[in-house]
């Protein structure tokens, strides 16, 4: 626990925690509809505590906008029996019944109300969009190439904000870091990749739940990326690799 009222486990920064969970909940709520079995969801309930414990809000954000896109494509589809429904059912419940009894109304608006404001060790919106403003500054004097990867903790206080009282070593924006340091086009490019594969897992989680619970998750952290950096977390990146190699390779669970 660091800082002390965050769960982190391993990762340290409580953000990409939540990143990780971002890919593997999604994951495990397709292998729940493809198995068709209800326990499952005392599994996913399990790891949707921890989610929440995190009390990342970009994460919250993007994860519940993904189980929203979840829970449409797998409703739109005919295919699907009553038993998936069930199972989607069930593990809603479990999960509000786990924000009820454990944090309750007050820890999520407390978490809600820091937003403008930062919280021990955190981040605040004021200060990532100074963060932000120098970035796009940096970009606009090194639009082609960027400044160099790995370079843009060195490179960003030439166009530090007047204001900022932070180190900024990240740009607290995947896609402005990677324009800072590679240049306009590199995000422009690795958006359209993304595109193609969620779109690629969206069309076969028509058919196959477990395809589906990985592109929702590829597509959270997608997301979560325009807050955080969770790009630059080796865990996450390789995790978030395989489960677009999967989604591209695989017609069906088989």
């Amino acid at each position: 626990w660091y800082p002390q009222e965050f769960l982190s486990s391993t990762y340290v920064n409580h953000n990409h925690f939540a990143g990780f969970l971002e890919l593997t909940i999604t994951a495990a709520i397709g292998f729940a509809v493809y198995r068709r079995k209800i326990w499952y969801s005392a599994v996913i309930a399990v790891m949707m505590a921890a989610f929440l414990m995190t009390q990342s809000r970009g994460g919250w954000m993007c994860l519940g906008a993904g189980l929203c896109v979840m829970f449409a494509v797998i409703l739109r589809n005919e295919k699907n029996s009553r038993k998936n429904a069930a199972v989607l059912i069930s593990v809603m419940m479990l999960i509000s019944l786990v924000v009820l009894i454990y944090f309750g109304k007050e820890v999520v608006s407390r978490r809600i109300e820091t937003i403008t404001g930062a919280s021990g060790q955190e981040v605040s919106s004021d200060t990532r969009l100074k963060i932000w403003r120098g970035s796009a500054d940096l970009i606009a004097h090194n639009p082609a190439i960027g400044t160099g990867i790995g370079t843009f903790v060195w490179a960003f206080p030439k166009y530090r904000p007047a204001g900022l009282d932070v180190q900024a070593n990240s740009a607290h924006n995947d896609y402005l870091h990677m324009a800072s340091e590679m240049g306009v086009l590199a995000p422009v490019i690795m958006i359209w990749i993304f595109a193609i594969v969620i779109g690629t897992g969206l069309r076969k989680g028509m058919s196959d739940p477990v395809i589906l619970g990985l592109a929702i998750g590829f597509l959270s952290l997608c997301m979560h990326g325009l807050v955080d950096f969770n790009f630059h977390i080796p865990a996450n990146m390789i995790l978030f690799t395989v489960w677009a190699a999967i989604i591209m390779r695989r017609g069906d669970v088989g």
